[in-house]
């Protein structure tokens, strides 16, 4: 826990740095880190520490009120994060507004209180985890699943981590470069989105590449499509047919997803201290995964009659 403080302190620096010259800023850090350092240091779970977090942003919320606008805007912006600092829950550590979403989709409509106490029980961390893991599962496991391979499996690992269908939606933005000759992320959102998971009202580059890729198709019409991206339902629009037609036309067959060289995220830095790319990681995992042999009896093992 101290080095994870101290790796949080150093990155507050590093972002926030411009502010501490303020000495009524200064001031007041130094007032918190003492009255909460130690409660910090004491915890023991993710629950503990946002037990925490909460009484601090209610707290910052009162005590900046007298400060410089700059500085109370700032920190007024950033409350919501420092309520919610974990921001992945539960045993299986789920993104937590991702598992608003799957509650929601699943027809229960809890509070975030209920759903944040739910997630962190071992029953409800599996349950929501597994929930979101689901559609994945299946989608993939239909394009994939071969006996005595598990290595696709790792389509669903890093749509776990990324977002929905991230590894399906980066093989349909190499599609969308490859047609248009733009140059777009290949970061698995083919829309842009906001901290709470919605899309923001402007075009992303992706969209702006797939029409000019596909300048049959109206802008309305992939946009309808592309808000479908985070669910199964993708593989099935016209935009994508269009897209996956063209492409092996021009280029040939492509597989249904690709793990990409994305870095696994910030979280991962606080929290381990490390970042590494994907695959790097689920290249050991998939080594792991596939020399178990989980549909194999041992010779010497005779089943109980």
């Amino acid at each position: 826990m101290a080095s994870m403080l101290q790796r949080a302190e150093q990155e507050l620096q590093q972002k926030m740095g411009i502010l501490f010259s303020v000495p009524a800023v200064a001031k007041l850090y130094s007032e918190y880190k003492e009255r909460y350092y130690s409660k910090l240091l004491a915890c023991r779970t993710e629950g503990e520490i946002e037990v925490v977090a909460r009484n601090v942003a209610d707290e910052l919320r009162k005590d900046t009120a007298g400060l410089p606008e700059l500085v109370r805007t700032t920190v007024n912006k950033n409350l919501a994060k420092i309520a919610n600092v974990v921001r992945t829950k539960g045993s299986m550590q789920l993104n937590f507004v991702r598992a608003r979403q799957v509650m929601r989709e699943r027809g229960e409509n809890l509070t975030d209180d209920e759903l944040m106490k739910y997630m962190y029980t071992i029953k409800g961390g599996v349950d929501v985890g597994v929930a979101a893991l689901k559609p994945m599962f299946v989608q993939y496991a239909a394009y994939y699943a071969t006996p005595g391979d598990l290595s696709w499996l790792f389509f669903v690992g890093m749509d776990y981590h990324y977002g929905p269908f991230s590894s399906r939606n980066m093989m349909e933005q190499i599609r969308i470069r490859d047609l248009s000759g733009s140059t777009i992320p290949l970061d698995g959102d083919l829309l842009q989105y906001d901290e709470d998971g919605l899309p923001v009202p402007r075009d992303s580059l992706t969209l702006k590449a797939a029409m000019s890729a596909l300048p049959s198709a109206s802008r309305d019409k992939m946009l309808r499509a592309f808000t479908l991206e985070k669910h199964p339902h993708y593989v099935y629009t016209d935009v994508h047919r269009a897209l996956a037609e063209a492409h092996r036309q021009r280029f040939g067959e492509t597989p249904f997803a690709v793990i990409g060289e994305l870095w696994m995220g910030q979280d991962a830095q606080v929290k381990h201290g490390i970042v590494y790319k994907t695959r790097s990681h689920l290249k050991k995992l998939d080594r792991y995964l596939n020399s178990i042999p989980w549909d194999e009896t041992p010779a010497n093992y005779s089943l109980p009659h």
